[in-house]
């Protein structure tokens, strides 16, 4: 053949079967299951991305309900039209600020209440100690009671509590001096 007739017959193969129709019937193909794929793909992350957006939604309601004034914030924020609930959108950053400064005074209170409760134990420590001295104390007058009534002296009638506790109790040459009277 010459390259007339080659070329010829190129032409006429073109006519029936273009190579190009082939090649792009083949192209649009896979371009339409790209587009197919990535559609799919899309669809599936905007639900994901819903129902991501539902939770995080759903547990700043819950914030809202139990943050004390944080009600408030519901319906402050309005959008383009109704929501699902058909109230307005509540303000989300509002309930967060409101829960985390809520979380920081009872962190506050909770430090201020164990501060106290350290306080407390530590007077209770304190009166325990002073209790067992005075249990000492009035166990060491009852015996040297006991050593005056041996030796023939009979000691003085003293109350061993005083009713106020601003009054000084008797000084000991008072209490001597009683005891011989």
């Amino acid at each position: 053949m010459i390259p007339q007739q080659q070329l010829d017959a190129n032409q006429q193969l073109q006519k029936i079967a273009p190579m190009g129709a082939i090649h792009q019937t083949a192209t649009d193909s896979l371009a339409a299951q790209r587009s197919e794929r990535e559609e799919k793909r899309r669809q599936t992350h905007n639900e994901v991305e819903r129902r991501r957006r539902t939770k995080i939604n759903s547990w700043i309601q819950k914030l809202a309900e139990m943050v004390p004034n944080c009600k408030d914030e519901m319906g402050t924020k309005r959008t383009g039209g109704p929501t699902q609930t058909g109230m307005g959108q509540k303000s989300n950053c509002g309930v967060l600020q409101k829960t985390v400064n809520f979380i920081q005074e009872l962190q506050i209170a909770h430090s201020q209440v164990v501060e106290r409760l350290q306080e407390q134990n530590q007077v209770l420590v304190e009166m325990a100690k002073i209790r067992e001295t005075l249990k000492r104390v009035e166990q060491e007058n009852l015996l040297l009671r006991n050593q005056l009534q041996n030796h023939g002296i009979e000691p003085c009638q003293l109350r061993t509590r005083y009713p106020d506790p601003t009054s000084e109790p008797p000084s000991s040459g008072d209490l001597i001096a009683n005891s011989y009277q």
